[in-house]
């Protein structure tokens, strides 16, 4: 089962899951977790998004290393029914918890994975969690706690932080709802990033063809 590991980084989709055990269950093949955890990943999306959404499964060895991510909408088709851009990502994001919560909780239960069995478990947010810190950074600037050194500071941090997430969305609705809400928040950042073109790569971090995907650390609750 051969999936291009541009797919995997950390930033990939709306939600992804990562899981890193100590030992592979004895009656569990590499290629029975890969159906596994395809097969609880798809259902889940098409409860949640009454929708057929790409799952893209990598399952290495090394013990057992699962990665899952969840792919194939616009964050504009997502958001449309909610009030707000920012209300929308929120649940989205939440949704990405509750995704990674039911894979990590499921897989622990069908095949009597204790927790000490566990090397690593994360919850990774995607863009949407980018986004989500984005905006609460963004909100941070009317804070009266900054020195006009440090805001300067942070509207320079903010307008990087505008072009990375531009440089990750694939869609064009995409990238304008995105910037539209960030020009809604009255701010000196604005100014910055009101005329940015939308032409960017779509996956600037790629895993080349072939390579060693790294276990990759972080806290168990990932969210970056």
């Amino acid at each position: 089962m051969q999936h291009s590991k541009s797919k995997f980084s950390r930033v990939s989709g709306i939600a992804s899951t990562y899981i890193h055990l100590k030992d592979k269950p004895r009656s569990l093949t590499l290629e029975e977790a890969h159906d596994y955890l395809e097969r609880i990943a798809r259902k889940w999306a098409k409860v949640q998004y009454n929708r057929e959404l790409d799952v893209d499964v990598l399952v290495e060895e090394g013990s057992l290393i699962g990665r899952i991510v969840i792919s194939g909408v616009t964050i504009y088709g997502l958001v449309a029914g909610y009030g707000s851009f920012r209300s929308g990502i929120d649940h989205i994001v939440e949704d990405g918890r509750a995704f990674s919560s039911h894979v990590i909780d499921q897989f622990e239960d069908d095949y009597h994975i204790t927790d000490d069995a566990i090397i690593r478990a994360e919850r990774r947010l995607g863009v949407p969690g980018k986004i989500q810190r984005f905006f609460v950074r963004l909100d941070g600037l009317n804070s009266n706690d900054l020195s006009r050194n440090d805001r300067e500071v942070e509207i320079e941090k903010l307008q990087q932080e505008f072009i990375g997430i531009i440089e990750l969305l694939p869609d064009d609705r995409d990238r304008e709802i995105f910037q539209e809400a960030a020009n809604s928040e009255p701010n000196e950042v604005n100014q910055r990033i009101r005329n940015f073109p939308f032409e960017w790569p779509i996956d600037p971090f790629p895993i080349p063809e072939g390579g060693h995907v790294p276990r990759i650390a972080g806290p168990r609750d990932e969210d970056t």
